[in-house]
């Protein structure tokens, strides 16, 4: 349950933080949370994004580096506030969460992908589960959707292998990639977009990306 993983995590400050929980009339249970923050939005500052994306890097390594590891599997644009003057970051939605087993690796079956299709990494999505590179990978669609004004092309199949061919294409095949992500990208956010898909895709597809290099990528010039 998202309560009992909440509960686990309250010592991380950038993970939501109970406020009430209980049983409505009917037994459905519900969870309150604190803080009620804001949504990134496409017409967002470039610094306010990529501050908030650092942040929710900084927060998905503490997760994968805890003992045991856990893992989010839903990074999404939807999963991340921002809140108060100094633009606090925090993840949501703890609903598919998990206790990883050693090596920041969830096992997964083939009907275990969870997220939303447009950031889910491209090795969960060939089957290989979750991990922080993945939840990096995630995290980077997230600015890429946001740079593109939320005109994500590779993101409009279900989850499934046409997802998997249409994402490889965006991103693995440099045609692509300029046509549908740079052609309509941000001029304030296309260097970091096309460092992180440097990053995660060049020369090969990268399966072990640390919070470092992506931090690094995001970075501003």
């Amino acid at each position: 349950m998202q309560a009992d993983m909440l509960t686990q995590l309250a010592d991380i400050a950038g993970v939501i933080q109970i406020v009430e929980q209980g049983t409505l009339p009917g037994g459905l249970p519900y969870v309150i949370t604190r803080p009620f923050g804001s949504l990134l939005a496409i017409n967002d500052s470039a610094e306010l994004v990529i501050s908030v994306v650092q942040s929710a890097a900084s927060i998905i390594q503490q997760l994968a580096c805890r003992t045991p590891p856990v893992l989010h599997r839903d990074i999404s644009v939807g999963n991340l506030i921002y809140y108060g003057d100094d633009q606090s970051t925090f993840l949501i939605d703890f609903g598919t969460a998990v206790v990883a087993s050693a090596g920041c690796l969830s096992a997964m079956g083939p009907y275990s992908i969870t997220g939303t299709c447009t950031f889910i990494a491209r090795s969960v999505l060939e089957g290989e589960g979750y991990s922080l590179s993945s939840e990096l990978e995630s995290l980077m669609y997230v600015l890429v959707f946001l740079a593109v004004d939320g005109a994500a092309h590779w993101g409009n199949k279900p989850i499934g292998p046409a997802a998997l061919d249409v994402k490889v294409a965006t991103f693995g095949e440099q045609e692509s990639f300029d046509k549908y992500v740079l052609r309509r990208c941000r001029s304030d956010l296309m260097q970091a977009v096309k460092r992180l898909r440097n990053v995660f895709w060049e020369p090969t597809y990268q399966r072990n990306i640390t919070t470092l290099q992506f931090c690094q990528a995001v970075q501003p010039s």
